[in-house]
């Protein structure tokens, strides 16, 4: 466990609080996952591209979601190719333990857009459809998941662009 997954549960046990999916929602974990600045900063992009690209405010909360835990499983800081399954998994176990409202499709969806970020190539839907087919998400919802997961990881690559 790396040491910021080791301080997620420390948090989480200290907290011991449950959120709705509100507006407080996010500043709350926000505030209790990490004061990390990089959680700030993929956050800050991904709620400006999304603003920028229209997207309903059920899949920004999904995003903003997703932008906070994205990295929670990193191991290594540059060459840890896993940590996009390995974050996918503690935000499903973070979601569901600490989200009263949010549905287990919503938690997939996450999960999706979490691993997806950790892919090499900037668009690679092949790649996408596989994610949806292994979490079994509706084919539905394909075009909300393309666009979250594009979302976060355009956020994520700003983020390493501008600040690394």
């Amino acid at each position: 466990m790396s040491f910021l997954n080791k301080n997620l549960q420390k948090e989480n046990n200290q907290l011991n609080i449950k959120v709705n999916m509100n507006n407080s929602a996010f500043q709350k974990i926000f505030d209790k996952i990490s004061s990390e600045d990089l959680y700030k900063r993929v956050m800050f992009f991904s709620q400006i591209i999304a603003q920028n690209e229209g997207i309903s405010e059920k899949d920004l909360k999904l995003l903003l979601l997703a932008s906070a835990l994205h990295d929670a499983g990193k191991i290594r800081d540059r060459k840890d190719c896993e940590h996009g399954k390995n974050s996918a998994e503690i935000a499903k176990t973070y979601l569901r333990k600490n989200i009263n409202s949010i549905s287990e499709e919503d938690i997939k969806i996450i999960q999706i857009a979490i691993e997806y970020h950790t892919v090499k190539e900037k668009i690679n839907f092949t790649e996408l459809v596989k994610l949806c087919q292994k979490y079994n998400v509706a084919m539905s919802n394909f075009e909300r998941i393309k666009m979250i997961s594009l979302i976060l990881k355009d956020a994520d690559a700003l983020d390493r662009t501008r600040f690394d």
